[in-house]
């Protein structure tokens, strides 16, 4: 999943000729704001993003086709397989529409893209390193042929949920909620699940671990000059630490304008001005200190 840099989809598609490629939907809207202002257009785009069957995603398509055909033909040159949950393949069951994961990475390397190149990689392969044991060492205990902790749990979860539904049956045609119709039948929904959920799926990703290295004083001696750090450059203003957020985004601090507002005293309680600016509003009466006039004091000798 990318970000839709040029580059970067020409470079993958040579060197992962036969992985899947799927485009950032929160990229494709803010490439997507620049030509069709509004908040209705993003919402509906959000939704077609997140339609399970084609369809729904015809549906939603053509509500935006007759809201704006230039929309429409914008957003389907983009080819929806590749953003929408519609058109993803079974056994690659990741329904992410955002590259939410390599932003969690970049933000874990955060520190370590400071450094030198060298420092760098070795800082990354460390953490890698970490990563793939201590995931290995948490699927151990999991069963191989049953779902993994995290999908059992949402299963619970919506057994629970599922004495609220009630199965239709109609010339043996269910509808609703298919846990409600597997638990009607006496099944175990876990037998449902896809195999890529797994523990023994899981234990796989990590089977080929990253074998630990020899460090820098261990390195080989040569007859080069070691390789240096550049020479640190200050640049002016303060150097950008977090990621640069889109317009789109939510800040953690949220104004409301209150442009238009019709204000009313709650003195007087008329409409046009607030409590600090009404005329039958107490005014808090201000001391008068006296002026006192000190003169100075020259030659003045202190003992310590």
């Amino acid at each position: 999943m990318s970000d839709q840099h040029k580059g970067l989809l020409e470079v993958v598609k040579e060197v992962l000729p036969t992985a899947k490629h799927r485009q950032c939907a929160r990229h494709i809207v803010a490439n997507f704001r620049k030509r069709f202002s509004g908040v209705h257009y993003e919402m509906m785009f959000s939704k077609a993003c997140k339609t399970s069957t084609e369809p729904l995603f015809n549906v939603v398509m053509k509500e935006i086709q007759l809201l704006n055909p230039t929309t429409f033909d914008y957003l389907m040159e983009k080819n929806p397989k590749s953003w929408c949950r519609a058109f993803f393949q079974e056994g690659r069951m990741c329904h992410a529409v955002e590259n939410g994961l390599s932003e969690s990475f970049n933000n874990i390397i955060r520190d370590a893209r400071k450094k030198p190149i060298i420092t760098m990689l070795e800082e990354i392969r460390l953490y890698v390193m970490e990563r793939q044991f201590n995931m290995t060492i948490k699927g151990c205990s999991w069963p191989d042929y049953k779902p993994c902790p995290a999908i059992t749990i949402l299963l619970n979860q919506l057994k629970k949920a599922q004495r609220y539904w009630q199965s239709v049956t109609t010339k043996w045609v269910w509808m609703y909620a298919s846990v409600a119709t597997i638990s009607h039948l006496n099944g175990d929904v876990g037998n449902y699940v896809d195999p890529m959920y797994y523990g023994e799926i899981y234990k796989n990703t990590y089977m080929y671990p990253m074998c630990g290295m020899n460090g820098s004083n261990m390195w080989l001696s040569t007859k080069f000059i070691a390789p240096l750090p550049p020479l640190k450059t200050k640049m002016p203003s303060r150097p950008k630490v977090n990621r640069r957020k889109d317009t789109s985004e939510r800040g953690a601090k949220h104004i409301v304008s209150k442009f238009g507002k019709i204000f009313m005293c709650s003195v007087c309680k008329q409409v046009g001005h607030k409590k600090l600016t009404c005329a039958q509003a107490e005014k808090p009466t201000k001391l008068k200190v006296p002026f006192i006039q000190v003169e100075a004091i020259s030659n003045v000798t202190i003992n310590k």
